[in-house]
């Protein structure tokens, strides 16, 4: 990619409209809810302090429908944009080995 690209006014401001439109429609999607259930076992959800796209009502909402079978974490020391910083990528990193372990023996 190139930088000098990314620093146009178009291409971020299209990022951006993008990003609103999807926000928009998902805000207006239901939570299919009995999907999820059914394949629970094979997803993990981490949540994160202040993350507009999965709200803390989201993790309660998660953790009532899909625990204990899947793996549901809220992680106040994670934070949504974690692939710009090298420790909460680190960190996020740690916990997708988590998961990963945690799904492979349930699965065994």
């Amino acid at each position: 990619v190139d930088f000098a690209l990314c620093c146009r006014y178009t291409v971020g401001h299209n990022a951006f409209s993008l990003a609103r439109d999807e926000f928009k429609s998902l805000r207006r999607k239901e939570i299919d809810w009995q999907w999820l259930k059914g394949e629970a076992a094979r997803l993990g959800f981490v949540f994160c302090p202040g993350d507009h796209w999965s709200p803390r009502h989201l993790h309660r909402a998660t953790e009532e429908n899909l625990a204990p079978k899947s793996w549901v974490r809220f992680e106040p020391r994670q934070f949504h944009g974690f692939v710009t910083r090298h420790d909460s990528s680190h960190h996020m990193a740690e916990l997708t080995r988590d998961f990963l372990g945690a799904s492979s023996s349930s699965t065994s």
